[in-house]
């Protein structure tokens, strides 16, 4: 008995693994006959991108104009000046624009960095750090951009009449 079952179950396996190979399996027994068979394919992707990073920055003047305004009243009695001033800023070409050109989103970051001698001076931006997608195949001009203007507060010496660095903008990208 056990050589019976044993006898059948490799008949069986025999079967299930000749199957496949003479599916496919033709005979031609002269001239004049034909026979196909379909060819398969698939594709399978074997390219590469790498990142591509361009950032154009376009800077405006960065030229800035410090006043100060109000009044300072004379006490005779003290020989001495009372303050009640303000300082105003006044901005000639304040903004910097950042257009991304990149096969890759990227995130930029605007940061205002004083100059030594100018800690009273401060500077901030309204749009500090914004994430700026990928450029469109065939869209250049629709590429994604970010304006951001920077606002400078604080106060400059009376002494500083000429135009002087007093500070750095950066940007990083990431």
């Amino acid at each position: 008995m056990k050589a019976t079952v044993r006898f059948l179950v490799t008949a069986l396996v025999l079967m299930l693994v000749a199957l496949p190979l003479t599916a496919s399996a033709a005979t031609l027994n002269g001239t004049g006959q034909s026979t196909i068979t379909d060819v398969q394919a698939k594709y399978a992707e074997g390219m590469t991108t790498p990142d591509v990073y361009s950032l154009e920055v376009s800077w405006g003047a960065m030229e800035f104009t410090c006043t100060r305004t109000g009044m300072k009243e004379w006490y005779p009695a003290e020989h001495k000046y009372v303050e009640n001033t303000t300082y105003n800023w006044t901005a000639n070409g304040n903004t910097v624009t950042v257009k991304n050109h990149s096969n890759r989103d990227v995130t930029v970051t605007f940061s205002y960095e004083k100059a030594a001698g100018y800690d009273s001076i401060n500077g901030t931006f309204d749009v500090t750090t914004k994430t700026l997608e990928a450029g469109e195949v065939g869209n250049v001009d629709g590429a994604a951009g970010v304006t951001t203007t920077l606002t400078l507060s604080g106060s400059l010496a009376s002494n500083v009449t000429t135009s002087t660095k007093v500070g750095t903008v950066k940007i990083s990208v990431e």
